[in-house]
Formats: C-alpha cells, structure tokens, sequence
C-alpha cells in the first residue's frame, strides 16, 4: 500500500532524525581521527580517456559483445540476469550466487531449456576461480559489495576473461544513500585499475549514482 499524507510526513520526519543522529556519530569519529568513509584512489587521466558516457547500464550491456561467454556474480532474483538473456543473446550464460533459492525461475526457464545457463552457488570468487582462464569474454559483478569481497571477487575474476575481456560492475560507488552503508565497488576497482593497468570503458549512470563502469586491460 502505498504511503500518503500524514503518516508519510511522519516517517521523512523519524528518518531525517536517525540521519542527523548517525551524522553526529560520523563527526565524532571524525574529531577522534577515526576515518568512517572510504575514499577511493583518483585514477590517472590515461585510464579513462577512452571511457564512454552511457545513459544506462541497460543502454551498456547492448554495447557489450553479443553471442558471447558471459558470466554474472550476484543476480538475486535473476532479473538482470534475463535481460541479459534477451538483450546480449550469449552463447553460455554462467549465474554464481550464494543462494539460489532467491532466483525466480521463471527468468532462468528459457535459458536453461536452451541449454546455455549454468548456475554455480556458494561463494563467488572461490566458484569463479575455478574456472578456466579466460574462458569468458565478459563478466559482470553484483555480489559483495563490501572492499574485502569485491577484491576478492576481482582477483579472482580478472584472469578468466579472454584477452580483451571486460570486468563490469555494478554499484560503482563509496556510499550507499539508501542502506546508508558502506560501498568498496569504487575503491576497489580503482586500485585495482592503478595497479594493473586497466583502464575504464564504459561508465552508465543510475539516477541515485549507482553508476556501472567496464574495465579492461590496457593493451
């Protein structure tokens, strides 16, 4: 149901409270040189010269190579996943989640009836690690958004895409405005761009600054 009026006034008013509350928290660390908030590293001007501006990460995935091997770390339910199943058309679609009872199956049914979905559960980088190297020719990474899981993730990713290949993210961030939590997307593919030399292809943007971005190795 959806809420109007004076209740929803009073739930703006109840969350600007815990807002300033958790704001004061945040300075009171800040005053004790307690760092909350993870800057990322500014990446050189040469990593992102040949990055293209796209309205939308599904604008992006049309401009990321079709009738491919493409993998998605996280899907939750599997709507993207399905979309990336009628948008991308790949030859194999490889789905790592750590629980697939979350994914509805109607938005898998078709893929796997062509036989060119695999779903892979349990923990992401250990599953994907295990994979051939460069076997994708993309992959696309939605699972912990947490610093220590995306680098793992990354890590764990990079050497199975072809040469070539891209890594993609989604919730290219620092900050998450609605959990009000923090996001190590950002971080981490930046360090990780820096330290070996991959530079940004594409950067979609979300109307909240979940942006995606698509990296791939310098050649």
């Amino acid at each position: 149901m959806k809420v109007v009026g004076p209740t929803r006034q009073k739930l703006i008013r109840d969350a600007e409270e815990k807002r300033r509350a958790f704001g004061e928290s945040v300075r009171a660390l800040r005053e004790g040189k307690i760092p909350y908030l993870d800057r990322t590293s500014e990446l050189p001007q040469s990593l992102i010269d040949s990055c293209r501006l796209v309205q939308n990460r599904l604008e992006m995935v049309k401009l990321l190579p079709a009738n491919a091997v493409v993998a998605e770390i996280g899907t939750d339910e599997g709507n993207f996943a399905r979309y990336l199943l009628d948008t991308c058309a790949p030859n194999e679609l490889h789905i790592f989640e750590i629980d697939v009872a979350r994914i509805k199956p109607d938005n898998l049914r078709q893929g796997r009836e062509k036989g060119i979905v695999t779903v892979h559960e349990g923990d992401s980088s250990e599953l994907i690690g295990s994979m051939p190297d460069g076997y994708f020719d993309w992959i696309y990474i939605d699972g912990d958004h947490l610093y220590e899981g995306v680098k793992r993730d990354i890590l764990a990713a990079a050497p199975k895409v072809k040469e070539g290949g891209l890594l993609v993210f989604n919730d290219y961030a620092t900050w998450s405005p609605t959990s009000m939590s923090h996001c190590g997307v950002a971080r981490a593919v930046n360090e990780f761009c820096i330290e070996d030399d991959w530079e940004l292809v594409y950067l979609a943007f979300q109307t909240m600054m979940y942006n995606d971005v698509a990296i791939r190795r310098r050649r």
